[in-house]
C-alpha cells in the first residue's frame, strides 16, 4: 500500500501540532510550579468574564405610582 506525499505532509503537519500541544502543556506546567516556589498568586493578570447583571439583582429604581 503506497501513501501519497500529500498524506505523509498531513500526518506530519498533524504530528508536529501534537508535538507542540505537549511541549505548550508542558511549559505551562513549568511556569505554574516556578511561580508556586516564588509564592506568587497564579491568578494574577486573569480577567474573568463578568456576566450581564440579571434582571431581579439589579437596583430598582422605578419610582412606584400612586393606586388611584
Amino acid at each position: 500500500m503506497k501513501i501519497s506525499k500529500k498524506e505523509i505532509d498531513g500526518l506530519r503537519s498533524i504530528l508536529k501540532k501534537i508535538e507542540n500541544e505537549e511541549k505548550n502543556q508542558k511549559m505551562r506546567i513549568k511556569g505554574r510550579t516556578k511561580m508556586q516556589k516564588q509564592g506568587k498568586s497564579l491568578n494574577k493578570g486573569k480577567v474573568r468574564n463578568r456576566q450581564k447583571p440579571v434582571r431581579k439583582h439589579r437596583k430598582v429604581t422605578k419610582k412606584r405610582s400612586s393606586i388611584k
